[in-house]
Order: structure tokens, then sequence, then C-alpha cells
């Protein structure tokens, strides 16, 4: 049987606590920007159908140049939940 790390566990309450915020509809943590964010999301999704402001061509950049951070971030999900211990000599070990 394999443990669980206590280190998966912050991680993975802050991805929860930021996804609550993120897609919370009340009136709290800067309701405005969060709705103007996901009206700039639908824009750039629509964009070749629609027509083009600075601020969707501004966020179309800005998710471009995230793509190798992203798929890093994919990396780190990964390494947090294989359980791998770090030696200190800076080797990891098997688990």
């Amino acid at each position: 049987m394999v443990e669980t790390s206590v280190v998966n566990w912050p991680t993975l309450t802050f991805i929860v606590i930021m996804l609550i915020i993120i897609i919370n509809p009340f009136r709290c943590c800067f309701r405005a920007a969060r709705f103007s964010t996901y009206k700039a999301f639908w824009n750039f999704i629509r964009a070749p159908f629609a027509e083009v402001r600075f601020r969707d061509f501004f966020l179309g950049d800005i998710l471009t140049s995230l793509g190798n951070p992203l798929t890093d971030c994919l990396f780190i999900v990964c390494f947090f939940n294989a359980n791998h211990e770090i030696k200190k000599d800076g080797d990891l070990g098997t688990g």
C-alpha cells in the first residue's frame, strides 16, 4: 500500500481554492474583473468569426506566450503525484 504524501495536500488545497474563487458567481473577489476576463476569453475563442479588439488580441498574445509554462505545469502535477523523495545529494528516490 502506497502512503499519500503530506506534500500533495497543500498544493491540491491551493488549486481547489483558486478554482472556487475563479468560478465564484457572488459579488466578491473582484467580480467585475472576473466577468470581464470571461468575456475576453469568449471573444478570444470566437476571434476568427468576430471583431477582435485590443484586449482580445492582448489576451491571445499572453496565452500564446504561456504555452511552454502551462505544459510544464502538467509535469509539476505529475511530479507531485508520483510521491518521489528528494535525497540530500539531489537524486530522486523511487518512492
